[in-house]
């Protein structure tokens, strides 16, 4: 067969071009862009899986016959965005609700009071930014004995390459070195383990490691805290994940707890959180 009746037919046995490798280069079946099925991408000859994450689903044929993942305008969670050029994708939160995506923790262990509102009374003279922020307690000092935490909702990172970054806003006054907060992450393994945030801790390690007053966590990581002895203005602080480095952490349950830890005695207004984001 020399000459095919078909443009769907295709070289000297006039196969029948169709599916992903529909188009007839004159010799054989190839695919082009548009053909293949969604989660795949062309390499110029073959349709090739994509494989990309929950947060990034939409595969797309990039220079050079790779595949690249997209995210969505549904893909980066209810509380999320993507970028217009649909490689990012931006999970915040101003907390002008309480519970989008930070939570007290459930069965927090002591005497932890964390409340979300408007400041007043102690701590700053209001939030960040609008009139809704988390705290320690937003109308007091902290309690003695305290080790108590705010929670993200849980995120799938899972498959993800390149960077996260966290980052949210903070006021806060402490008994320097002896008390403060922390920030933890969820990693495959679901145990929680620190990250070294940008500009590092006010302290490397904390007073008293695992044990608040008289209770002792054996799981608590230990180190790395922020803590100061005269109010510190609303700053960011940032933390910045790998998935080269920190590949254990880029995982379908990756989540972030705030931990607030006191002893007995003196007491401050400790921390106040706004402006949640995840990117």
């Amino acid at each position: 067969c020399h000459t095919c009746d078909n443009a769907s037919h295709c070289g000297p046995t006039c196969k029948v071009c169709s599916g992903g490798q529909s188009v007839c280069d004159g010799t054989d079946c190839i695919c082009e862009e548009g053909t293949c099925s969604a989660g795949q991408y062309c390499d110029g000859s073959e349709c090739r899986q994509c494989n990309c994450p929950t947060l990034f689903p939409e595969c797309e044929a990039v220079g050079g016959g790779m595949g690249t993942c997209r995210c969505t305008d549904t893909s980066c969670t209810a509380l999320g965005t993507c970028s217009l050029d649909q490689t990012t994708c931006t999970i915040s939160d101003d907390l002008e609700l309480a519970s989008n995506v930070l939570s007290e923790c459930t069965g927090n262990p002591i005497t932890g009071n964390w409340e979300w509102g408007t400041p007043s009374v102690e701590g700053p003279s209001a939030c960040f930014s609008g009139t809704g922020c988390w705290a320690t307690d937003i109308d007091g000092d902290y309690e003695d004995c305290d080790f108590s935490c705010v929670q993200t909702i849980p995120i799938d990172l899972s498959g993800v390459v390149g960077s996260a970054e966290f980052s949210f806003y903070t006021w806060y006054h402490y008994e320097y070195s002896y008390e403060g907060f922390s920030v933890v992450f969820r990693n495959d393994t679901s145990t929680w383990g620190h990250i070294e945030p940008e500009n590092g801790w006010d302290v490397d390690a904390m007073k008293y490691g695992p044990t608040v007053c008289w209770y002792t966590y054996p799981d608590w990581p230990g180190f790395g805290q922020y803590t100061t002895s005269d109010p510190v203005d609303w700053t960011q602080k940032r933390f910045v994940l790998d998935s080269t480095t920190d590949a254990a952490y880029f995982s379908d349950s990756f989540q972030i707890k705030i931990y607030n830890t006191s002893d007995s005695g003196l007491r401050n207004a400790g921390c106040y959180i706004d402006d949640v984001e995840l990117v």
